[in-house]
Parts: C-alpha cells; structure tokens; sequence
C-alpha cells in the first residue's frame, strides 16, 4: 500500500534505556491503535535507527494537517491511556512535527526509510523547493533501490499544541524539523545513496541554509486503520 495522503505525523524520539522494551510493547499494543483509532488517521508505521540518534522514527499518514487540531485528537490528548501515562515520561529528545507533503516521486513502501533533513534559506525556499521537486526527487527516484521519495514541509500552525494531559506528561517541550526528504528504499545502503544527488553542497547551492546528515532506518512495524485499531 504506497503513500497516498499529503500530510503526515512524524515523531523522532530516543528513550529511557530502563523503560524501553516497555516503551516498544506499548507502543505496537497500546499507542498505535490508539492512534489509528482518531478519524484521520490512516496509517502508522515505526522505524529504528540503523544507528545514532535519534533511535525510533514513526510517522502516521493523516487526511489532512487540521487532524491534529480536530475535537478527537484533541480528546485523545486530554485523556490518555493509563500506559500511555506510564511511559510517556520515557521519551527523550522528542521531535514532533506535522508536515505537508510538497513533492513526491515513486509509489513503493520500503522496508529501509532514508530521512535527510533541510533547512531552507528564507529568502530562497520556492528556489530549493523547486529544485527537490523538478530534479533532485525525480534523480534519487531513479536510484536503485528506491521505491518511493518525497519532500515533507513543517506546518508550524499545526504542530502547535495546546497544553495538554499529554503534552504534560513529557519532560521537555517537542522540537521539530523545517523540512526533509524522506525516502523508502529496499536496503541501507540504497538509501544511503540519496547524497549522491542531494549532499550539502548542492542542495545549498539550490537554496539552503543546512542539510544532513543523512538518517537510516529500519521499519519494525506497520498498522493501517481498521487492521487492529480500536
């Protein structure tokens, strides 16, 4: 099943070493129905780091950006799950951002995610926008390997939350990215390959101000609305 929403949900975290096989049990048991549950949400899929950090990388794909401000997230959010409660306190470094897809090439899901992110010059973002969408998108889609690339854009609006139970439950405020090529390969080292075309050299001479270092991931699991969501 390829990708077919243009906004996503995207989370990098490390976690607490003495909670985290608790921390993956719930997720897969409790945090991802969850989730799945909230109309809007149409897929989850986590990922581990192929090593560094950040260590897990999960992104659900959502109707739209207004999801994450809709009444039923917002109830989610205000009442979270007694385990939900239990481990939340276990993130470390938690980046959350709420993202529009922009550009996209390829339809495939990989078993290997490459996610390389960027920082655009303010005063030249449609002039590197254009360049990942029209050349740089198309170029790694050709790469061996890769089964899908896209560019996702940060919707600060939308990754604004208000105080919450939830929010509450974590131990610093949530970071997030600017923007970043995400990437779905069949291997590591396919995916690694993206910095042959998109390496901080050229993709500031397009545009902007910072990009990379490259992130690789491994998918652990995936749950789609309806397949054991509550």
């Amino acid at each position: 099943m390829a990708m077919t929403t243009d906004a996503i949900l995207a989370v990098w975290n490390d976690v607490d070493g003495a909670l985290e096989a608790a921390f993956n049990d719930w997720y897969v048991r409790d945090h991802l129905p969850d989730r799945l549950a909230i109309p809007g949400f149409r897929r989850g899929r986590r990922w581990l780091s192929t090593g560094g950090s950040p260590r897990y990388f999960t992104f659900y794909e959502i109707n739209d950006v207004g999801v994450m401000h809709s009444p039923a997230y917002l109830d989610r959010h205000g009442n979270p799950t007694e385990w939900t409660r239990q481990i939340m306190p276990a993130f470390v470094g938690m980046n959350r951002s709420i993202c529009r897809v922009t550009a996209r090439q390829g339809g495939g899901d990989g078993g290997v995610a490459g996610v390389l992110r960027v920082t655009p010059d303010p005063q030249r973002a449609g002039t590197l926008r254009h360049w990942l969408a029209a050349e740089a998108l198309p170029a790694i889609a050709d790469l061996p390997g890769i089964v899908a690339a896209a560019l996702w854009e940060l919707d600060p609006d939308a990754s604004r939350m208000p105080d919450t139970a939830e929010t509450r439950l974590r131990t610093a405020a949530d970071a997030t990215i600017d923007w970043a090529v995400v990437v779905e390969a069949t291997r590591v080292e396919e995916a690694a390959r993206i910095e042959e075309i998109l390496n901080p050299d050229r993709a500031t001479a397009a545009g902007a101000e910072r990009a990379g270092p490259l992130e690789t991931y491994r998918l652990l699991c995936s749950l789609s609305r309806g397949a054991g969501g509550r």
